[in-house]
């Protein structure tokens, strides 16, 4: 079974998703219709009312607007196995896959952590955020990458 380092870098430029936009507005909502039932005085209510609406704005705009500083707004996986990536600042920056993301075939949540120091980055991928072929593409990669990392810690 070959590794990502064999085949050519994946370039991935997201688009904002109604699909991921619809699932946060709905958990919020949600979130929201149950402040009622929290039996906390009004002004209780209101400050965990206008956190929720903090939440939602901010959640809506790094990831499904990729409006933020920190929205992943183009990545690239090289040969290496290294991440390149541009945040909604114009700056690029080198990572590295952590092992914590997601992947399934209608969701991929990529962790990365930057290499340079600044932190870690997130992305949601849903199957409107890429062109099918390359969301395809990075799945299949991921999940290989993933049995790779199984087979070498058995070793």
């Amino acid at each position: 079974m070959s590794s990502p380092r064999s085949v050519e870098p994946l370039y991935l430029q997201p688009k904002p998703s109604r699909q991921l936009a619809g699932f946060f507005v709905l958990l919020h909502v949600t979130a929201a219709a149950a402040l009622p039932y929290l039996g906390l005085p009004a002004w209780g209510l209101t400050f965990l009312g206008l956190l929720l609406a903090w939440s939602l704005y901010r959640n809506l705009r790094l990831y499904v607007l990729l409006g933020s500083p920190r929205s992943i707004l183009r990545l690239v996986w090289e040969v290496s196995g290294n991440w390149r990536i541009w945040d909604g600042l114009g700056q690029e920056h080198t990572a590295r896959l952590a092992p914590d993301c997601f992947v399934r075939h209608r969701i991929i949540v990529l962790s990365l952590h930057l290499l340079d120091g600044g932190g870690r980055r997130t992305i949601v991928l849903l199957q409107d955020s890429l062109d099918n072929d390359i969301l395809r593409r990075l799945y299949l990669r991921l999940r290989r990458e993933h049995l790779n990392q199984h087979d070498n810690r058995d070793d």
